[in-house]
Parts: structure tokens; sequence; C-alpha cells
């Protein structure tokens, strides 16, 4: 199971909060450069050919005062399975996750009632590979 918690900026102590998880994801999801294969061996750079980028956005909201989480989970498995079968996939690496405020930032003035939600918007992005073989050596040669 992936788990990123990812925690929004905070203006005036306000923030957003969600996990984000892939837990019905069709195929491993990484934060770092390497996934494991089938047989349980790491798929190092060599061996990866990357195919398209993951990049989608989503948001979390919380109330009063950013003190209860109206999602306090986001599943990204739908979304991961659709853009790795878009282009024949593997898996995802390099997963990152970028919070930043959202469209509630401009509401400072009425953040003293408790029904003005706050809101983060996380940025999730990772690299797309298919796997492949290892490339032979460089100093490699065929004989005849």
């Amino acid at each position: 199971m992936l788990a990123a918690p990812a925690l929004s900026g905070c203006v005036m102590h306000l923030h957003a909060s969600t996990n984000i998880v892939a837990q019905d994801a069709a195929v491993p999801v990484s934060l770092s450069e390497t996934v494991r294969d089938a047989d349980g061996n790491l798929v190092l750079p060599d061996r990866q050919q990357v195919v398209g980028v993951y990049d989608e956005t989503f948001h979390a909201y919380n109330i009063p005062w950013g003190i209860i989480p109206l999602h306090p989970t986001t599943d990204i498995s739908d979304s991961v399975n659709e853009a790795v079968a878009a282009v024949h996939g593997d898996a995802i690496t390099e997963l990152t996750v970028v919070a930043d405020q959202c469209w509630t930032r401009g509401l400072a003035f009425f953040w003293f009632l408790p029904i003005v939600p706050s809101c983060a918007a996380y940025e999730v992005r990772g690299r797309i590979i298919r796997v492949g073989q290892a490339a032979p050596p460089a100093s490699a040669t065929v004989e005849r």
C-alpha cells in the first residue's frame, strides 16, 4: 500500500489534510526510482522505459477551522490505473506530492466562521514506466 501523508501549507493556522493512497492500484507505485518485478527483484532504471507522466491534482477540505477533515483519505487507484493503462505501462516511479492552498485562501476574512472550509490542492506526479530487459554492458562484444 502506498501511503503518502500530505499536509498543506498553513495560513493563519488553517489547513486541510488528507492521506493519499493507492490501495487498489493494478500496478506498483513507488516514491523511489525503483519498483519490484513479479519475481521480487528490483527494477533498476536501466530496465525502465518512461512511457508517460502521471500528473493529477486532488483537493481536500476541512471544517470547522480546519479541524474536521472531509476527505481523510484520497484513493488515487482509479486515476493511476487509467493513466497507466492508457500508455500500456507497468508501474509508476518517482511519485511526488506537492501541496498548496486552493480557492479558500481568498476567504481569509471569513475564516473566523466555522462553516467556511479550508482547502488544499495536492499535485501528484510520477513517471509511468514499462519494464524491459537490462541493456547489455557497454564493454560486451558479440563474437562470431
